[in-house]
């Protein structure tokens, strides 16, 4: 099944996560990010609650952090996978991108 033809950042990041031989409790985890964070409703819901209020971690770094706490399931397999390595910063660049494109139609 070719991923690269999805319509956008989380249905490719779906296909490519349905994909890829991990474990299944680390899969649930990348899936339950990919649903929080590259859900353009999720984020720009928390871009309003975080409003302008002096949080102690932004949007960006709340998907950093978490990312860091679903990788705590992988097993060591999953953890020796260059793809899934190369998959966690394609998530991040992929929220990145996204985040950017809400904040531009946010501020215009």
């Amino acid at each position: 099944m070719e991923c690269f033809s999805e319509p956008d950042a989380m249905s490719y990041a779906l296909c490519r996560v349905k994909q890829l031989p991990i474990s299944e409790k680390y899969r649930r985890e990348i899936i339950r990010w990919i649903d929080t964070y590259l859900n353009p409703e999720q984020i720009k819901a928390k871009l309003t609650e975080f409003g302008d209020s002096p949080e102690e971690y932004s949007i960006k770094e709340y998907a950093e952090k978490d990312l860091e706490v679903s990788i705590l399931f992988a097993s060591r397999e999953d953890r020796q996978d260059s793809g899934m390595i190369l998959f966690e910063s394609q998530l991040l660049l992929l929220f990145n991108l996204l985040l950017r494109d809400i904040e531009e139609k946010i501020a215009s």
